[in-house]
């Protein structure tokens, strides 16, 4: 008789939500469209039990003609998609010599990795929202430095308007990146541009102050 203890997720998790969190950071963690969705399919055809119950492993017994078929692709295709999730170490293969799976003798696709690394993947997660919402943040004040400075244009007489200093911050203005392209930008490029429209803003307010 088996003593030894298989591992489950936190308390307060389910199987659902390991699908949840593989659908949502699959992009995260280096998976297409494609990949993710084999996974969560897989994830999905497991004993909901066997998360949460430590005497017992989430396996994938299914053959891999009939899942293929499921999935409308080829079974070499599946096999080729097998072989990547395994190399990701989001699961391990345990078969028998001929490659066949058994329910009653516990082979299959195992995605106890998955348990094991759940914590983990929840960590991508908020660190990628995070990172997201600091994002979010720099746009909004880059969206503060675009009125600033318009608001500060708005304060020359037209004659100041076509002087050289200002006609040069105006072109420099003209090369920020659209307000559409900010958020594709990366966090470290973004923030050297609001340092760069920052310096600007001031630059032109100094300007004003001093004619």
């Amino acid at each position: 008789m088996r003593t030894e203890l298989f591992p489950s997720l936190p308390q307060g998790f389910s199987r659902r939500d390991v699908i949840a969190l593989m659908a949502d950071i699959g992009r995260d963690i280096g998976l297409g469209p494609r990949l993710t969705d084999i996974l969560t399919r897989l994830i999905g055809c497991t004993d909901p039990d066997a998360w949460i119950d430590p005497t017992k492993e989430p396996i994938f017994y299914g053959r891999q003609e009939s899942f293929a078929q499921k999935l409308g692709i080829s079974t070499r295709q599946l096999r080729t998609h097998e072989k990547t999730l395994l190399k990701h170490g989001l699961m391990e293969r345990r078969t028998a010599v001929n490659g066949s799976r058994h329910g009653s003798t516990g082979l299959g696709l195992v995605l106890t990795p998955l348990i094991e690394m759940f914590t983990q993947l929840l960590e991508v997660r908020e660190a990628r929202n995070a990172r997201y919402a600091r994002m979010k943040t720099l746009k909004a004040t880059r969206s503060v430095r675009w009125a600033t400075f318009r608001d500060e244009l708005a304060r020359l007489s037209a004659e100041d308007l076509l002087s050289d200093d200002v006609q040069e911050m105006i072109a420099e203005r003209e090369t920020w990146p659209r307000t559409d392209t900010l958020l594709s930008m990366g966090e470290a490029r973004l923030s050297q541009h609001i340092d760069a429209a920052t310096e600007l803003c001031i630059r032109l307010s100094n300007w004003i102050e001093t004619v």
